[in-house]
């Protein structure tokens, strides 16, 4: 549990996506390791823990982002931007701005904006206000 988180923050100290975590913080990234590893043993399928904001779009590794998928959805996933990604900007500016810099905190509005095809103008994370993000129509749209 231990070595599978500390390769998560790796990953996330290279995109500068980690934040300083309190003792509580840590204790539930490992109650996500072993709950994920006791699905895998009770199910026989394979789980993965999931950036929802990914950290290639500026999604910080903290509890506030992560979940438990099933591998193939998680692989299916990659690193899509979801509604419940978007929903999560304001607190990964906030976690930004009060545990890294007023900086980095920008230079995630920066990689959201482009993340979601707007202008960083558009986006005001200082007030938890984004604008409505258009959804892109999919196969299952023109079924319904």
């Amino acid at each position: 549990e231990l070595l599978r988180e500390r390769e998560r923050r790796k990953r996330a100290k290279y995109r500068n996506a980690q934040v300083t975590l309190t003792a509580n913080e840590k204790a539930k990234l490992l109650v996500l390791e072993r709950t994920r590893k006791e699905l895998q043993k009770e199910t026989g399928r394979d789980y993965h823990i999931d950036h929802i904001l990914p950290l290639a779009h500026g999604g910080i590794h903290h509890p506030i982002n992560l979940r438990i998928l099933e591998g193939v959805e998680n692989r299916s996933k990659n690193a899509k931007l979801l509604p419940e990604a978007i929903d999560l900007a304001y607190d990964h500016y906030k976690l930004y701005y009060e545990r890294i810099s007023p900086e980095r905190a920008e230079e995630f509005v920066k990689q959201l904006a482009n993340a979601i095809g707007l202008n960083e103008e558009e986006i005001d994370l200082k007030n938890n206000k984004l604008p409505a993000i258009p959804q892109k129509a999919t196969l299952e749209d023109l079924f319904i």
